[in-house]
């Protein structure tokens, strides 16, 4: 927070529809000392979109609005320099981002006259851009069909049900025409159901490498890890889609990050406009702490719970790959199995029995860092012994040494005897 000039932030992380983490730096008030809580407003910005492309799923659903409705059908006064928007544009159209919009921010009541005479960037669905006009049109769409103020309508859609007294898209205090989104921590903690088509892919965006990155209704989607990954240490992880959504204007940015998967959410919410998008980076910080528990869960999930571990002692002995030239050595060590890989002391690791002949010489961060060593899959940390017909003990599976599985058969050597302590 220090070094990107954040004044304030609060986060908070859902899983399966309970509140796990719920956390408050800094300050929402530096001058009088006011730290940040569950009740303190931020700006939202554009999480409002979101909650727009709801609205309309809502009027969908109750059959008084469709995706596929034309905005001159909605809202008559609409119309474009380019024929086949004015004629053809749709509610869909203006939530994806390709009805060729332009960017600019408004008063409300300029909206129309502004939106009437503005040439779009491409054709209708021919392209992607980013826009805010295309949502202050369904926002107005959404407010003629109903016939009350959109803000009244997304109070009656969201709003009450979920609880949210405090979340507004009109603060008192201000004093211009223009929309805002404020919102509290307690409030966008509350869990709430989305439809498919919000969610669904119907824009790609453009970038410079092709990519399975899309955006929807109000949400970007994408899939982690991400292609930079696929020659990392991350390229073993489980895909999973993720939908994302930032805001950000001057004075504040907001993050909030879905994973449909694991029914998990992060958002991160901060009252400054900071010099490397904060929110951002604390919500990506999450999500990595978030996989990487989901992988230790899944380890330990394969875990067979109330297998004692038998004598240590027919574990002991060296074990070879193929030839002498590569062996380990299983002994004991302070009442516990210990391995040596090349019979070196300096790659001597304790083995802690996991179940039945199995074991594994896991290390904390701290350690790994300490004696140089490079992070390896979680089953690279796995032995797996296995016996002979007659129950003795004849050799170990390394489930990932490098390349893959490598099986290690025990045998005598005169130059070898087992050491113990």
């Amino acid at each position: 927070m220090a070094i990107s000039g954040t004044a304030a932030t609060s986060l908070g992380v859902i899983h399966q529809g309970e509140v796990i983490h719920e956390a408050h730096f800094g300050f929402r008030d530096h001058a009088l000392s006011l730290k940040p809580n569950s009740d303190t407003l931020y700006g939202i910005g554009s999480m409002t979109k979101g909650m727009v492309a709801s609205a309309v799923g809502d009027l969908v659903e109750r059959n008084i609005m469709t995706w596929d409705e034309k905005l001159r059908h909605l809202i008559p006064e609409f119309t474009s320099p380019e024929p086949v928007t004015a004629d053809a544009c749709t509610i869909a159209d203006v939530l994806s981002h390709r009805s060729g919009n332009a960017l600019p921010l408004i008063l409300k009541s300029a909206l129309l006259p502004m939106a009437n005479v503005m040439t779009p960037s491409f054709g209708l669905q021919s392209g992607w851009q980013y826009s805010n006009w295309g949502y202050a049109l369904a926002a107005e769409a959404i407010a003629r069909r109903t016939g009350a103020p959109f803000e009244q309508q997304l109070r009656k859609t969201l709003f009450d049900p979920l609880g949210m007294t405090r979340t507004t898209t009109r603060p008192d205090w201000r004093e211009d025409d223009r929309q805002h989104g404020r919102g509290t921590t307690k409030e966008l903690l509350s869990p709430f159901k989305q439809l498919a088509k919000i969610f669904a892919g119907h824009a790609s965006i453009p970038l410079r490498l092709s990519t399975l990155d899309e955006y929807g209704l109000g949400w970007f989607k994408g899939c982690v890890p991400g292609f930079p990954g696929i020659l990392s240490e991350n390229n073993g992880a489980k895909p999973q889609v993720i939908f994302s959504r930032n805001g950000t204007l001057a004075g504040f940015s907001s993050a909030v990050f879905l994973l449909p998967e694991s029914q998990s959410g992060i958002f991160d919410l901060t009252n400054t406009k900071s010099t490397c998008d904060s929110g951002d980076l604390i919500v990506k910080a999450i999500l990595h702490t978030i996989l990487t528990k989901t992988a230790m869960k899944t380890a330990g999930g394969r875990h067979q719970a109330r297998t004692a571990q038998l004598d240590a002692a027919p574990y002991t002995g060296r074990y070879y790959w193929g030839t002498d030239a590569c062996f380990v050595d299983i002994i004991l060590l302070e009442g516990g199995l210990t391995l040596k890989v090349q019979g070196r002391e300096d790659q001597a690791y304790p083995l802690e029995h996991y179940h039945y002949d199995t074991f594994t010489w896991l290390v904390t961060d701290d350690e790994e860092a300490r004696r140089s060593r490079y992070t390896q899959p979680i089953r690279a940390y796995k032995f797996v012994f296995e016996r002979n017909e007659v129950g003795e003990m004849h050799q170990f599976v390394w489930q990932e040494m490098g390349g893959g599985q490598g099986s290690f058969a025990k045998r005598p050597s005169p130059k070898y005897h087992i050491t113990s302590a």
